[in-house]
């Protein structure tokens, strides 16, 4: 049964049609046929999309600023985000490590890496050879960090870490403007 609005009720108008819409899809949907219309390839925009709608969690932690240690041969801790629950999707880790390496005329080794799971798995690992060009002690930049992790679906977070070989520091400056940190990106 149809029912139109007469102003003041709701009233039958007749039958209705029924049924599922049939025949060609338009618009975003074209190419495909109802009752099981399929989106056109390339059709859907990011204009199209909800804000955040491919973004699931975003989670950031700050490296400390005046951070520095003089521990060599091991992995020290520089940050640890907080915990994120996944889906099992692919997610983002940068690390933008903020501060400077200093290194010794003889020059040194120094890591720099990715950590998941409270630093049990490594996400992703750089060397950094360092040499100095003169005979004192020099500063030079720290690398940036950027690869996908697949955790897997769960709880998990992220640690900005690095290892520091003989003859290498890093160090951070006391500046709130150029504060480095560890940011996670899940994409849905």
């Amino acid at each position: 049964m149809l029912y139109v609005s007469d102003g003041t009720a709701w009233v039958a108008a007749g039958p209705g049609t029924g049924g599922p819409p049939t025949g060609a899809a338009g618009g975003s949907l074209a190419g495909s046929t109802y009752p099981n219309p399929t989106i056109a390839a390339n059709a859907v925009t990011l204009a199209m999309l909800a804000p955040a709608a491919t973004l699931k969690n975003l989670v950031q932690a700050n490296i400390p600023n005046n951070f520095t240690s003089v521990t060599t041969g091991a992995w020290i801790t520089l940050t640890r985000s907080g915990s994120i629950t996944t889906r099992a999707s692919w997610c983002l880790c940068s690390v933008v490590f903020s501060g400077t390496v200093s290194v010794n005329p003889t020059g040194g080794t120094m890591y720099f890496a990715i950590f998941r799971d409270n630093e049990t798995i490594s996400v992703h690992q750089a060397r950094y050879d360092v040499q100095s060009p003169v005979t004192a002690n020099t500063k030079m930049c720290p690398p940036t960090l950027v690869s996908w992790d697949a955790p897997g679906a769960g709880s998990h977070n992220w640690s900005a870490m690095v290892w520091q070989g003989t003859n290498t520091v890093y160090v951070t400056a006391n500046d709130a403007a150029s504060v480095g940190h560890i940011r996670i990106m899940e994409f849905a």
